[in-house]
């Protein structure tokens, strides 16, 4: 028995269309990690302006981190070059700094945008939603980096021994996550959403004569 015959017979046809979404979410994802990490990615695809556009995105997570820890933290902090500097202060009220946190390029969160912007190329939808979606999208993002910025600099100040594993193993999973949910809600709320309406089983209401 052929494979497709195998999947057609052991799959219905929303099942078959699932298993066809997962796979392009697969391959999207393995594209988007080729390009991003062996070749010139940024360069090619922002040109000129890509330090710029680095630099504006990680000002936006620098300061609503900057706003969120003024809230949260009771930790004495001062700001320097897109860097908080935690510090205690002792009985002549001097400054101890003890750890600080830098908000580099890498935490804009414009990695996350581009994974997303690759994504939408694969789904269906028609393409100015599609380009709407994913605004939105980055949105999202901006907002979920700040919580993980945030956390992560609450780990590092109250026990910097966690940082790293909490920063690959909680805090990159975190961001894959919603990662995955924006695509699933595209895929479930507006690409298949006709498809699936159209596929709902009607249920059978007896007409008058069928009862004679």
């Amino acid at each position: 028995m052929k494979f497709a015959e195998y999947i057609k017979r052991k799959y219905n046809v929303k099942q078959r269309q699932s298993l066809t979404d997962i796979a392009l979410f697969i391959v999207a994802t393995l594209i988007f990690h080729f390009l991003y990490w062996h070749t010139n990615m940024n360069a090619w695809l922002f040109g000129p302006f890509t330090g710029a556009i680095f630099d504006f995105f990680t000002n936006i997570a620098f300061q609503l981190s900057h706003w969120a820890m003024h809230i949260l933290f009771s930790t004495n902090f001062v700001t320097h070059d897109r860097t908080f500097w935690f510090y205690t202060l002792d009985a002549l009220n001097v400054k101890h700094f003890f750890v600080s946190m830098s908000v580099i390029h890498d935490c804009s969160g414009i990695k996350q945008m581009m994974q997303v912007f690759i994504f939408m190329l694969f789904v269906p939808g028609k393409a100015w939603k599609r380009l709407i979606y994913w605004l939105c999208c980055c949105v999202i993002i901006i907002l979920l980096n700040v919580i993980r910025i945030v956390i992560l600099t609450g780990v590092l100040v109250n026990d910097a021994s966690m940082f790293r594993f909490i920063h690959d193993w909680v805090g990159r999973p975190f961001m894959y996550v919603f990662i995955f949910l924006m695509w699933v809600v595209w895929i479930e709320c507006f690409a298949r959403r006709k498809q699936n309406t159209q596929s709902t089983p009607q249920k059978f209401v007896p007409q008058e004569e069928d009862l004679i």
